[in-house]
């Protein structure tokens, strides 16, 4: 438990987080959407948004998640480059329905924004982003 409390300190102190999920906590052993894990997910973000935080929520999954949708098996690295955007189009709106009926049993409304690499190389672009993000994260 060494460095524990010391972390915890600056966790406690912690004003602004962001939390990033991954695929494989998003998903079951055959690739579908593991809805209960993301119920518990957006529960513990609740909480800590309860506690006078704030939260942004990155997230991965669209793909593994339209793989499930669709039946496909395997890894998405595996798959043609077809493929995966057709999965990802299939498991983005699974991802993002799910995400919305969570968050909105606890009275939130939550945004997706889609990031490219040109919105952080443009400034005038990376401009309108930080202002985007800063206004969705002041409504809460």
């Amino acid at each position: 438990m060494e460095g524990y409390k010391e972390r915890k300190a600056i966790i406690d102190k912690t004003k602004r987080m962001v939390v990033k999920v991954g695929t494989g906590v998003l998903t079951k052993e055959n690739g579908e959407l593991d809805i209960e894990r993301i119920k518990k997910l957006v529960k513990q973000i609740v909480d800590i948004k309860k506690s006078g935080r704030e939260i942004v929520l990155v997230t991965s999954g669209a793909i593994a998640g339209g793989m499930g949708r669709i039946g496909l098996r395997g890894r998405p690295d595996e798959l043609p480059i077809h493929l995966k955007q057709t999965c990802a189009a299939i498991g983005q709106i699974e991802l993002m329905k799910q995400y919305g009926m969570e968050f909105s049993k606890y009275g939130i409304i939550p945004a997706q924004v889609l990031i490219t690499e040109e919105d952080l190389q443009n400034e005038e672009k990376y401009r309108n982003l930080w202002t985007t993000l800063s206004t969705l994260i002041a409504m809460g």
